[in-house]
């Protein structure tokens, strides 16, 4: 095939697809633990956080741009599915008498985003929809986060913009995971209708309630700030955070 630009008798194209392939499997597999490895040792994600990667991942942790992409993507598709299925089940049901119902009444969402709004985009070919509804996810994801950029001041130069986001990207990826999982878990463990939403959010606060504990082991070993100032910064950086987050949210 002289004379194209591509031409697939090259080695380098088969290795091309093979790399791709490989990888997607690898960051796959590696989704799960990561979510672990976000709230059980952060203090491994300090090198992720301050530096790139050319692999995208560093073992099992992912870069967190790309953990976040998957976790967000993953987290979509399983609640949408899930919510699809109960749908069905429910309608096909003639005693009305089914464990969980994840349908419209119990607005399933993550964040502000409905999963079964994607589903059905995706389904009926309108993909400018499903960017158009993730983008503002998105996008509340990085102002909120980045907006705790401002304690560079007390944890020194090494604390950026940059830095921040990508702290974003693990915690904010991390909890739609185990979203996602403890959804999944709920609907397999046939829960009465209303119970799901109650157990998924407790956990989901505790969740959000150790953050301070991620920031702190990234303060500490990615800076190398000390433990007071490791200390205060973690509980600032949520709080700007969700402070930052709900400002947007109300225009």
């Amino acid at each position: 095939m002289q004379g194209d630009n591509t031409d697939i008798t090259d080695k380098d194209f088969y290795g091309a697809i093979d790399r791709f392939v490989t990888n997607t499997a690898l960051a796959g597999l590696a989704l799960i633990p990561c979510v672990f490895f976000v709230f059980a040792t952060p203090w491994r994600l300090a090198k992720m956080v301050g530096s790139e990667h050319g692999s995208g991942r560093d073992g099992m942790i992912l870069a967190p741009g790309l953990f976040f992409l998957l976790s967000n993507l993953l987290s979509i598709l399983v609640i949408s599915l899930l919510t699809i299925r109960s749908e069905s089940l429910s309608e096909s049901s003639n005693s009305g008498d089914i464990g969980l119902n994840l349908g419209a009444s119990e607005g399933v969402r993550i964040g502000s985003v409905d999963p079964t709004v994607i589903m059905a985009a995706w389904q009926s070919g309108e993909y400018n929809a499903i960017v158009t509804t993730i983008l503002p996810l998105f996008g509340l994801c990085v102002i909120s986060f980045a907006s705790s950029a401002w304690l560079k001041r007390f944890i020194g130069d090494w604390w950026t913009v940059r830095a921040a986001v990508r702290t974003g990207f693990y915690i904010f990826g991390a909890l739609l995971g185990f979203s996602a999982f403890v959804v999944v878990v709920l609907f397999r463990a046939g829960l009465p209708e209303g119970q799901v939403g109650a157990v998924s959010s407790i956990l989901s606060v505790c969740l959000v309630l150790s953050t301070p504990w991620v920031y702190y082991w990234i303060f500490k070993k990615g800076a190398g700030a000390s433990h007071v100032k490791a200390l205060g910064a973690s509980i600032l950086a949520p709080l700007t955070s969700i402070l930052t987050m709900g400002l947007v949210a109300m225009l």
